[in-house]
């Protein structure tokens, strides 16, 4: 299966779209934690989850071939 790659493969677009909407889930998730939290730790997870999101969309957007938006 050497010759599988994400220009080829079949399986890519459907795993794109999930990883997207997990992606977009765990922004959910995090948003609805943080109303729960201190401000200060409130702040953190909003930073990370922002930075961990943003990785996430470009590692996707260079898996398909697209640009970031």
């Amino acid at each position: 299966m050497s010759d599988a790659t994400p220009q080829n493969d079949p399986r890519v677009p459907a795993l794109l779209e999930l990883t997207q909407a997990l992606i977009y889930r765990y922004g959910e998730l995090a948003s609805n934690l943080a109303g729960h939290l201190p401000e200060n730790v409130k702040a953190e997870l909003i930073d990370h989850t922002q930075t961990v999101m943003q990785e996430a969309r470009d590692r996707i957007a260079e898996i398909a071939g697209a640009p970031t938006g």
